[in-house]
């Protein structure tokens, strides 16, 4: 059974093509733009795992998707993707997302969605602990690589 995943972007192209390829590498993915839409998707969805795409243009809503993920769907892995890292990306890792993601490769995130998946240990279709439990890396600095 293909991993449920929503990817929420504030970029309708750019979301949509991400959904696109993680929909290609054998995910079922439902693309919410930030806002109601992303409410809606988790209610009917009930994903494995949530992706906040572009979280470094948008950090304030992004920090709130966060907040309201934490409590909608509890113990559901937020994987954050960024373009670049900077300095206040450093407060969405703070929230207790699973990981942060910058300028990633689709088969470095692809890795990742599956350690979310199997680190909140899905048990008759509810995280049986929480996906934050495990540490998210740290916040590169400018000029820094993700490891």
């Amino acid at each position: 059974m293909a991993i449920s995943l929503v990817v929420v972007s504030p970029s309708g192209a750019l979301g949509a093509a991400l959904a696109q390829a993680l929909s290609a590498a054998r995910f079922r993915v439902v693309a919410a733009r930030p806002g109601p839409a992303v409410l809606r998707a988790v209610h009917e969805e009930r994903p494995r795992v949530v992706v906040l795409d572009r979280v470094n243009e948008r950090p304030e809503a992004a920090q709130l998707e966060v907040a309201l993920l934490k409590e909608l769907c509890p113990g559901v892995p937020v994987i954050a993707l960024s373009s670049d890292s900077t300095e206040r990306d450093a407060q969405i890792v703070e929230q207790g997302i699973f990981y942060y993601l910058a300028g990633a490769s689709l088969s470095e995130l692809v890795r990742i969605i599956d350690a979310a998946e199997q680190t909140a240990g899905w048990r008759d279709g509810r995280p049986s602990r929480s996906a934050a439990s495990v540490a998210a890396p740290p916040v590169p600095t400018a000029g820094e690589q993700t490891p």
